[in-house]
């Protein structure tokens, strides 16, 4: 099952067979008709707890919010089959690490596969580190070669942008535009421009 269907969701199902014999289980509640709709041969969007007692793996794809913080922790945990993995490759805060802990130590749960952490980098003294039901990764995703070319050439771009006295597509502090500097910055590129 698949928590959480944007973008890297979506590309989960994508993996998934067609001609599967099983529909993959998905909730994500604003996620719009049209997109759910593109999916309906290969997944049944039901509620998170429908997903959790009936999914073998449950996936977590969502960003960390105040909806999404300790969205999986004692309650939901105990909703999962047995014998069922819990996979997290979004943000540590959304699982709420001691519960899940719990769970695996008393095997409410099979396991689980962690990519982040409450704490990052994991703590040195972390239950899950000794944990053989547990596997972990540094939550380095974002680190392949193509990921890293496509972040320098994006940054790259955005500078190229600012010299130019354009204002960049993608910019996480949109405030700094306002600032009398890239004012100044704007009207000196003008008028090189010219």
């Amino acid at each position: 099952g698949i928590i959480g269907f944007g973008r890297i969701g979506q590309i989960l199902a994508s993996y998934f067979h067609p001609m599967s014999q099983t529909k993959l289980l998905a909730y994500d509640p604003i996620l719009p008709d049209e997109v759910k709709s593109n999916y309906s041969t290969v997944v049944d969007f039901v509620s998170l707890e429908e997903l959790l007692k009936n999914a073998d793996v449950v996936s977590i794809h969502v960003p960390l919010n105040k909806y999404t913080r300790n969205m999986i922790s004692w309650e939901q945990l105990n909703m999962m089959k047995s014998g069922a993995y819990l996979v997290n490759v979004s943000r540590g805060g959304v699982v709420n690490e001691q519960d899940l802990i719990r769970a695996l130590k008393q095997k409410v749960i099979r396991g689980a596969g962690l990519d982040v952490f409450a704490q990052e980098p994991i703590e040195e003294d972390s239950p899950l580190l000794e944990m053989e039901n547990v596997i972990l990764t540094p939550h380095t995703a974002a680190l392949t070669d193509e990921c890293v070319l496509r972040m320098a050439t994006e940054g790259a771009k955005r500078v190229i942008d600012l010299m130019n006295g354009n204002e960049p597509e993608k910019i996480a502090n949109p405030e700094v535009l306002k600032l009398e500097k890239w004012q100044q910055l704007k009207k000196r590129s003008a008028m090189e421009g010219k």
